[in-house]
């Protein structure tokens, strides 16, 4: 059965893991490996009566999954919690649990979540 210290192999950056920093606030920055991948899910969802291929839209949200170790995980991972990795930022959004040993993190891109929406110059008052 694969336990905790095997978590070790798959974390490392020279196999599939990538070295990363948690910043909770108050706290000091501390190291962490993590991989950077979401489990693929079974089976797909069609409706009914609907091709498939029929609306061939290519989007997707700016946001990456990280796994990490449950005993690295956070103890409040709640906004301004950063994940410093890869020479990028990111806020944690989401965090589910990936059987007994992992976590899996959902990540956007860092940024000041006070600071206003771009420039409204055009804006008049009135």
């Amino acid at each position: 059965m694969i336990g905790a210290d095997d978590l070790a192999d798959l974390y490392d950056p020279d196999e599939f893991g990538c070295e990363l920093q948690l910043v909770e606030q108050g706290q000091q920055a501390r190291p962490c490996r993590g991989m950077w991948s979401q489990p693929a899910k079974g089976g797909r969802l069609y409706r009914t009566g609907i091709d498939p291929n029929g609306a061939n839209l290519r989007t997707r949200a700016d946001q990456r999954h990280l796994q990490i170790a449950n005993a690295d995980m956070p103890a409040s991972w709640k906004p301004p919690t950063k994940v410093v990795a890869d020479g990028a930022e990111w806020s944690i959004t989401a965090a589910e649990p990936l059987g007994r040993l992992r976590t899996l993190l959902t990540l956007v891109p860092w940024g000041d979540r006070d600071a206003p929406a771009g420039d409204r110059s055009w804006q008049v008052s009135s």
